[in-house]
C-alpha cells in the first residue's frame, strides 16, 4: 500500500517541469493499480431478483453483491432479443446505429454499420487483458459467425473466447429432450453448459487452466451463462428452493392489453402465425412435455393463456434457473476473492433483456412491453459504491460502456449524429453520478424498439417506444433506408400507436380523447430522441408533429397483399408492371441491386429441435448450413442466397426496401 502526500504552496506554478514530472509519476502509480473488471451476464434474466424487490426470489449471492453496488431498478434495454441487445450493450450504441436488429445474416455491425469499439476492446486497447467465457456476445451472426472471428474475436479479446458457440447449447437442448423445462440429474448438472463455462472461468482466474500462464493484470473477465434462457434445465436442489405454493401468477395473465394493436406481439419464426399471436419462442421451439407436443393446440393467441398448472410449473422452473445462475455467479465471485483481487475489481451484473412470465398472457421476449424491456443492471465500483446504492432513476443498457469507462478513467465522447466513421463513442451516459446521488436525473426517458418482420434486415415497420417517469408510448411507423443502409423512420406514416399509463399496461389509451394532450406530448418526446433526453435539463419546446399523419394498416406475418409503401416506387418499377412470383408463396426481399421473390422454406429433415443436428443434414450446402432452422415440425432451410431458387422481379431497390413489397412487384408478399 502506498500513501502519497503532496504539499503545495498556493502560488505554485502548475505548468512547470517539476509538476509535469510529479503528475507523470502519479499516473504511473495509478496505472499499476488500475482495477480489474468482472462482467457477469445472464441470458433472458428479468429483474426476478431479491435485490430488485421480488420477495419470492432466492438469489443470496446477487443480493449480497447488491449491498456494495449501484442497483438500477428502472433499467431498460434497446431491443428485447439476444443478438441485437448484446451488440447494443457491448458497443454502447443503439440498434439503428448498429443496423443490428435481427438474427438474420449479415447482422455484424462491423460489416453493416462501422468499425465500432466494444467494451472489452476499449479496455484491451487501454492495457487490460480481456478474456471471455460462454455467451457474452451472441453466438450467432450479430457478432460474426465465422469460426476465427466468432464473438468479435480478435477485436475484443486477448485470447480466443471459450465456449462461445453452439456445442454446449446443443448439449443443453438434448438433455431437455426438446421440452421447455427439465430437472437435471447430478451427472447432467456436472456437464450442462453453465457448469462448464463457470469451471473454465474459475480455472483461468486461479491459474489452473492447462497451457496458460497466470492471468495478467489488470484483467477483464466476462462470464456469460445461458440460463434462465429456455430450456429451463435445473438441478433438483434449485427447484426445491421454489415449491409450487410459492409461485405467484400475474392477475392479467388471461388477457392482452385492451385496444392493443396486433403488431405489438408479433415475433415471427419458422411457423409463421396469424396476426395476434405472442410467445412464439415457447410454443414453437419447445414442447411442454413429451405427451403434449403441440401445447394442446395453444399458439400464443392473444387473450388466451396456458392452464394455471402449466404456468406455475414454467414460472417455478424459471425462478429455479435464476437461483442456479445466482449460485454459479457466487462461485465466480469466490474465485476472485480467493485470488485476493476482490477489493480491486469492478463488478457488473446484468441480464441481456427481460422476459414475460404470463403477464398479459405472454411468455418469453420479443416485445416493447415492460416485462421484456426492463432488465437488471448493477455495478460495483470499489471505493464508490461500497455502502450499496439503489436508484430508481431511468437508465439504459447503452449506459454500461460509458459507466465502466468512467469508473476506469477512460474518456469516451458522446456519438455525433452520424457516427459511421467514429470508432470510439457512445449513445449512452455515465451512471456513476447516481452512486453519489441516486435521485439524480441522468436521462429523462429510455428508448426501446422492435422491428416487423423480425427476421428481416430492413423491416417494413418499426415499433419505437419511449419510457418516461409516467408512461410508455409506442409508435409503429413505416421505414425507409438510405443507400448506405441508414434507418429512416417515416413518422408521418403510422400504422398503430400505444399509450400505457398504468404499471401493468392493461389498456392502450392512445385514442382516448381525454389523453390526447399526454399522447401528443409523448409522441413529441419520442421524436426528439435520446440525445435530448440525456441529462436533467427540462425538455425543450416540442416541435409540431408532422401533419397530416397518414394512418396505414400494419403489415401482418400472414402472406397476402401488403399496404402500398409510403413514397414512390423504386426507379424502374412502374405501377402497371404486374410482376408476380410464380410459386405464389413469395416474400419480398432486396439484395444490393434488385428486388426478388423468395420461395417458401424447404424441409430438409425430420422432427428435430436441435439446430446443430439440422445443420448436419445440409451436407456440403453452405447456404443451407447458414440458414437452417428447427421447429417441432422438422428442420427447414431458407433460400436466402439470391443466386439460388429465386425469381427476379424488379430493378434496384436497395434504398427503399418496402419498394420490393409493392403490390405491383410482389403482390403476394409481405
Amino acid at each position: 500500500e502506498m500513501v502519497v502526500r503532496v504539499h503545495v504552496h498556493r502560488q505554485t506554478d502548475w505548468s512547470g517541469p517539476l509538476t509535469a514530472a510529479l503528475v507523470a509519476n502519479l499516473c504511473s502509480w495509478c496505472h499499476a493499480t488500475r482495477p480489474n473488471v468482472l462482467m457477469l451476464v445472464a441470458d433472458d434474466l428479468r429483474p426476478e431478483i431479491g435485490a430488485f424487490g421480488v420477495d419470492t426470489a432466492v438469489t443470496p449471492r446477487i443480493d449480497k453483491l447488491a449491498k456494495e453496488s449501484l442497483v438500477l431498478t428502472r433499467n431498460y434495454v434497446q431491443q428485447a432479443v439476444c443478438g441485437p441487445t448484446r451488440a447494443s450493450i457491448l458497443t454502447g450504441r443503439r440498434p439503428d446505429t448498429l443496423r443490428t436488429i435481427t438474427h438474420s445474416q449479415p447482422t455484424y455491425w462491423r460489416e453493416r454499420a462501422g468499425n465500432f469499439t466494444t467494451i472489452p476492446q476499449l479496455f484491451r486497447e487501454n492495457g487490460w487483458y480481456t478474456v471471455s467465457f460462454g455467451k457474452v456476445f451472441d453466438l450467432r451472426t450479430s457478432s460474426n459467425s465465422s469460426a476465427e472471428w466468432i464473438c468479435d474475436a480478435p477485436y475484443s479479446w486477448s485470447e480466443s473466447p471459450v465456449f462461445c458457440g453452439t456445442v454446449l447449447w446443443s448439449l443443453d437442448g438434448k438433455m431437455a429432450q426438446k421440452q421447455s423445462h427439465a430437472t437435471l440429474t447430478p451427472e447432467q448438472e456436472g456437464i450442462m453448459s453453465d457448469r462448464q463455462i463457470v469451471n473454465a472461468a474459475i480455472g483461468r482466474l486461479n491459474g489452473s487452466t492447462p497451457n496458460h500462464t497466470a492471468l495478467p493484470t489488470p484483467w477483464m473477465v466476462a462470464v456469460g451463462l445461458h440460463r434462465p434462457h429456455l430450456p429451463l434445465i435445473v438441478p433438483q436442489s434449485s427447484l426445491d428452493l421454489h415449491p409450487p405454493s410459492s409461485v405467484v401468477l400475474p392477475p392479467n395473465r388471461f388477457s392482452a392489453p385492451k385496444n392493443m394493436p396486433l403488431a405489438a406481439t408479433e415475433c415471427a419464426g419458422g411457423k409463421v402465425p396469424e396476426p395476434g399471436h405472442a410467445s412464439m419462442e415457447l410454443w414453437e421451439q419447445y414442447t411442454y412435455n413429451n405427451t403434449t407436443s403441440d401445447w394442446n393446440g395453444w399458439t400464443g393467441e392473444i387473450n388466451t393463456s396456458l392452464p394455471d398448472e402449466w404456468a406455475v410449473t414454467l414460472k417455478r422452473y424459471y425462478q429455479a434457473a435464476v437461483s442456479h445462475t445466482d449460485m454459479l455467479f457466487g462461485e465466480v465471485l469466490d474465485a476472485v476473492h480467493a485470488q485476493g483481487d476482490y477489493d480491486n475489481t469492478i463488478i457488473v451484473m446484468f441480464g441481456d433483456h427481460g422476459w414475460h412470465l404470463a403477464e398479459s398472457g405472454m411468455w418469453a421476449k420479443c416485445t416493447n412491453f415492460e416485462p421484456a424491456a426492463r432488465a437488471p443492471l448493477m455495478i460495483r465500483v470499489p471505493g464508490v459504491t461500497d455502502a450499496g446504492v439503489t436508484s430508481t432513476a431511468l437508465s439504459e443498457h447503452v449506459d454500461l460502456l460509458p459507466t465502466l469507462a468512467d469508473a476506469a478513467g477512460i474518456a469516451v465522447p458522446t456519438c455525433p449524429r452520424d457516427s459511421t466513421d467514429v470508432k470510439v463513442c457512445t449513445d449512452g451516459v455515465s451512471l456513476l453520478p447516481l452512486a453519489r446521488s441516486p435521485n439524480t436525473i441522468v436521462k429523462k426517458a429510455a428508448y426501446t424498439q422492435w422491428p416487423h418482420p423480425f427476421f428481416s434486415q430492413q423491416p417494413i415497420t418499426m415499433g419505437y417506444s419511449i419510457r418516461t417517469d409516467t408512461a410508455r408510448y409506442t409508435e409503429w411507423v413505416f421505414m425507409s433506408y438510405a443507400a448506405n443502409g441508414t434507418h429512416i423512420p417515416n413518422w408521418s406514416h403510422r400504422c398503430a400507436r400505444e399509450y400505457y399509463n398504468d404499471t401493468a399496461e392493461t389498456a392502450n389509451v392512445a385514442e382516448d380523447p381525454a389523453r390526447a394532450a399526454d399522447v401528443a406530448y409523448h409522441a413529441g418526446l419520442l421524436r426528439l430522441g435520446w440525445r435530448v433526453a440525456a441529462g436533467a435539463a427540462p425538455w425543450p419546446t416540442l416541435p409540431p408533429l408532422p401533419q397530416p399523419i397518414v394512418s396505414l394498416t400494419c403489415p401482418t406475418t400472414n402472406p397476402g397483399p401488403s399496404p402500398s409503401p409510403p413514397g414512390p416506387l423504386p426507379p424502374g418499377v412502374s405501377a402497371g408492371a404486374s410482376r408476380r412470383c410464380s410459386n405464389g408463396t413469395a416474400q419480398g426481399n432486396s439484395s444490393d441491386t434488385s428486388c426478388w421473390c423468395q420461395p417458401a422454406v424447404t424441409k430438409v429433415g425430420p422432427t428435430n429441435n436441435d439446430w446443430s443436428d439440422c445443420q448436419s443434414l445440409c451436407a456440403n450446402d453452405a447456404v443451407c448450413k447458414s440458414w437452417t432452422f428447427s421447429t417441432s415440425g422438422g428442420c427447414f432451410r431458407h433460400s436466402t442466397d439470391h443466386t439460388i431458387s429465386v425469381e427476379h422481379t424488379g430493378p434496384t431497390a436497395k434504398t427503399i426496401w418496402s419498394g420490393c413489397e409493392h403490390p405491383d412487384t410482389c403482390p403476394n408478399s409481405l
